[in-house]
């Protein structure tokens, strides 16, 4: 699995707007293949994700992630994407 491969499913779960630049963070349930498979972090409205945690075939956790200067990033952002992905998959 491949982070460009993470597709957006449903409503966000959180939009957050910077107060610096104007930058946005929405965070998804992301789904690959039509399978629901952890929580990502698109920004700017982009419809490639940035950074996910999710869980793969064997049921373990990944994060995935791309570092550009082009969409940044905080630590509270990787926080709040931890916190949606225990609520949404407790059992792992």
């Amino acid at each position: 699995m491949k982070r460009t491969d993470l597709k957006a499913n449903g409503e966000a779960l959180q939009t957050m707007i910077s107060f610096e630049g104007g930058n946005v963070t929405e965070y998804y349930i992301v789904q690959c293949d039509g399978f629901l498979v952890g929580v990502g972090i698109f920004h700017n409205h982009n419809e490639v994700c940035t950074f996910a945690l999710v869980k793969d075939e064997a049921g373990e956790k990944h994060m995935l992630g791309r570092l550009s200067d082009e969409f940044p990033w905080e630590v509270n952002e990787l926080h709040q994407l931890e916190e949606y992905y225990h609520e949404i998959f407790p059992d792992n």
